[in-house]
């Protein structure tokens, strides 16, 4: 049981998002993927989800190959990044296919002229609470579409640079800084931007309010109402949006289900 204090403050920052696993990847070429599992990786991701990593597409022949492929049972929860090769005779950029199993049922999206080979880029792939999935390419979002949020399950299997279900099938190239969220996040957190600055005002703000409130940091809004529903105590009296430049996915349905009945 958590014990509250009567007068509790909550900060919802993207910027307090902790990763799930993160690591420093490696050149893949020749040679077999690996196992973020190993790394002690394998907590449930979902109903959000984000990865991150600088990668390499070493040649067309990566297409038919997966960046990763994170699941428990392979075929009925899968989170995974296909790689597919151009679509048309006048492009030499391939496609990226993103997809996620629920109940065994894949639903996917193309992510079209997405990676080009010899080239290395920063990609950002991310699911929101109620599903809204995005792709970043270098910091610039190149894709956005309503989805389904991940399943949240534990995944004992987070394999980068090949497929549980096509094992044969090996990611030639490099994958490097690796991170991983059950959050979605956007590109300023997989950069650190102002993170400093952040801790140093939470720090700060705990100090002026030490002894006299609860003190409570969540990655998301949707982390927070979550925490809400399972301790009514954690419901607010008012809830303020504060420096905001984008979207969150499913604000109103989740701020409307934070708030005590005469919250503001």
């Amino acid at each position: 049981a958590v014990e509250l204090r009567p007068a509790r403050v909550i900060f919802v920052e993207l910027k307090a998002a902790q990763t799930v696993v993160a690591c420093e990847g490696r050149d893949l070429a020749g040679g077999k993927g690996f196992d973020l599992a190993q790394l002690g990786a394998g907590a449930p991701l979902g109903p959000e989800f984000s990865f991150a990593a600088v990668i390499n597409f070493e040649a067309l022949g990566c297409s038919g190959s997966r960046v990763f492929d994170f699941c428990d049972t392979p075929g009925v929860d899968n989170i995974y990044l296909d790689i597919a090769p151009p679509r048309g005779p006048h492009s030499s950029n391939g496609a990226l296919i993103f997809g996620v199993f629920v109940h065994g049922q894949a639903r996917t999206f193309e992510l079209p002229e997405s990676w080009c080979p010899g080239e290395t880029h920063a990609y950002l792939i991310t699911v929101g609470a109620t599903g809204t999935t995005r792709m970043y390419i270098d910091n610039i979002l190149t894709f956005e579409a309503a989805g389904i949020p991940v399943p949240a399950v534990p995944r004992r299997n987070m394999h980068i640079g090949w497929s549980t279900q096509c094992p044969d099938r090996q990611f030639v190239g490099s994958i490097r800084k690796i991170k991983v969220w059950s959050h979605c996040v956007d590109c300023s957190v997989v950069e650190r931007m102002f993170s400093l600055e952040m801790e140093h005002a939470l720090a700060q703000f705990s100090r002026w309010h030490a002894g006299e409130a609860a003190i409570y940091t969540f990655g998301s809004l949707a982390a927070y109402a979550a925490a809400a529903a399972a301790d009514p105590r954690f419901a607010a009296d008012l809830l303020v949006r504060v420096d905001v430049h984008d979207d969150i996915d499913g604000y109103d349905d989740f701020a409307g289900s934070v708030l005590n009945p005469g919250g503001l």
